[in-house]
């Protein structure tokens, strides 16, 4: 080659484009944010709690397909549920302490990656104005062998 034309990039804008565009922050945000899910539910779950169902339909059996829809049975039902919990002995606080804490690992892992994100970014960046260099290094290599060649060639 006569010429090398690769630009030098710049390191800080490699890393802000790949915190930018890797699709790996997108699975670490889903991440921290069902921890912080989890949080919240075990929060909610050391309190009573109170379940209402409620369902309406029809209701038949019969030996034969078609006869399951003759005469078919009005059937409703109401369901009220109370749960409340008379002594925990601190498990609901538990609970609740153990998702906070692997909230905050999900979190620093989180962050370790997104830290590493950017570097590898920066090296890759690094590394591309090293290859120009090692270009540039071998092109006047080639250069220099050119000449001995010539030379060698002349000579004999």
């Amino acid at each position: 080659p006569t010429a090398a034309s690769l630009a030098a990039p710049d390191p800080e804008k490699a890393a802000e484009e790949a915190r930018r565009n890797a699709s790996r922050l997108t699975a670490l945000e889903l991440q921290e944010v069902q921890a912080r899910r989890r949080v919240a539910e075990a929060r909610a779950n050391a309190r009573f709690g109170m379940t209402v169902t409620a369902s309406a339909g029809y209701n038949q059996t019969a030996p034969v397909f078609n006869g399951a829809f003759r005469s078919l049975l009005d059937q409703q039902q109401v369901g009220v549920s109370v749960a409340m919990p008379i002594w925990q002995f601190g498990a609901g606080r538990a609970d609740a302490r153990a998702a906070q804490a692997e909230r905050e690992s999900v979190v620093a892992e989180a962050d370790r990656q997104r830290a590493a994100l950017a570097l590898d970014a920066r090296f890759a960046a690094l590394g591309v104005a090293q290859a120009r260099r090692q270009l540039d290094i071998s092109m006047k290599a080639d250069s220099v062998g050119e000449q001995r060649f010539e030379i060698a060639k002349n000579r004999y």
